[in-house]
């Protein structure tokens, strides 16, 4: 019976738009999930039950239960997870990482509107991700997306429901993926770069940047002034002061710095973009970014000269701490063409380097 129920509800909801959340992670990065979408073993009377499928195994519970199509609509693909087989349940994969690094986990997540509790726990080796719940009635997809580092070089990504009521109908999950992004903290990259603008020798304070020429790339910049530490001429609450520049200098730092023009003491407009264009492709970009403390944060948007996504990620808002300071790292990226950063809150931006 409980097949063909959820079989007739499928049939309703098939037509149902599918609910992406904002969060979801767009780097183009290869996904190091196998059977991220379970399609493997296909699935050919509505449902399978195993002990493991491919990439993935069984920790607790007595099987793992595919569903097709035909009785819900995947996220992505031909085929879901039903968490609570036959009993509450839990999968593992074992994941290649590199202790250190960083990596972007995202999944679809939707509720069975014939279990009376929809429940998910995550686990990234010994640290929880996350305990999500849903309704019954929450039966469209949303993807949730984690930033998460690696400790050693071998990670075990979980999923289960075994807080849930065993009532032999559970949680759906599809569209899983884990992409190694670029940490917000890391250091710059270390190699030579041929060209750094400090915008310690800008044009005009308290005006809009006008383009910079660097050996032979020209940098032109879209809805940013040059203001400099002491200015009560920007976004900041204050007089901009050190939390707002690379309080260790970096080497080359006379108080300059780029920011949004605008009425003291307050955020941009939503969604406000700043741009910096390059007038032919460039690799191992690095810049610094301090202050994202407040309102949107900074979602980070990274194309090539054809338009192309090479990189995106977002970077919320601090808990209002001084001197907040974000390295975005783009050296593993090569062609960048432009750069945009979307948000409301007011940055600073200093000592852009690049070959």
């Amino acid at each position: 019976m409980k097949r063909i129920l959820a079989w007739v509800m499928s049939v309703l909801l098939a037509f149902t738009c599918v609910n992406i959340s904002p969060n979801q992670a767009l780097a183009a990065e290869t996904n190091l999930v196998v059977n991220g979408s379970f399609e493997t073993p296909v699935v050919t009377n509505f449902v399978g039950f195993n002990r493991s499928i491919t990439g993935w195994d069984l920790f607790a519970g007595p099987t793992i239960e595919i569903n097709n199509k035909f009785i819900t609509q995947p996220s992505d693909g031909s085929q879901v997870v039903e968490l609570d087989s036959f009993a509450v349940s839990g999968i593992y994969q074992d994941i290649p990482t590199e202790a250190g690094k960083t990596y972007k986990l995202s999944f679809a997540f939707k509720a069975n509107p014939n279990a009376s509790e929809n429940k998910l726990n995550v686990r990234w080796g010994d640290t929880v991700v996350a305990n999500l719940s849903k309704t019954a009635t929450d039966t469209e997809w949303e993807v949730y997306a984690y930033d998460l580092k690696a400790t050693s070089n071998n990670t075990r990504l979980s999923f289960d429901n075994l807080n849930e009521i065993s009532d032999a109908v559970g949680t759906f999950i599809d569209a899983v993926s884990l992409v190694e992004t670029i940490a917000p903290d890391a250091p710059c990259d270390d190699g030579p770069k041929a060209n750094l603008i400090d915008f310690n020798s800008a044009e005009s304070l308290n005006a809009a940047a006008e383009p910079i020429s660097s050996g032979v790339v020209t940098v032109s910049f879209e809805g940013l002034n040059v203001i400099e530490v002491g200015s009560s001429r920007g976004g900041f609450s204050g007089s901009a002061g050190p939390n707002q520049v690379i309080s260790s200098d970096r080497v080359n730092f006379n108080g300059r710095f780029l920011t949004e023009p605008g009425a003291r003491g307050s955020l941009r407009g939503s969604n406000y973009s700043r741009v910096i264009d390059f007038s032919q492709p460039v690799n191992n970009v690095c810049l610094f970014v301090a202050d994202i403390d407040f309102g949107q944060g900074i979602t980070l948007e990274v194309s090539n000269s054809k338009g192309e996504s090479l990189y995106s990620n977002s970077f919320p808002s601090s808990t209002r701490a001084d001197a907040s300071l974000t390295t975005f790292d783009l050296s593993k990226l090569e062609g960048v063409k432009r750069i945009e950063m979307i948000g409301s809150d007011t940055v600073g931006i200093d000592n852009l380097s690049f070959n």
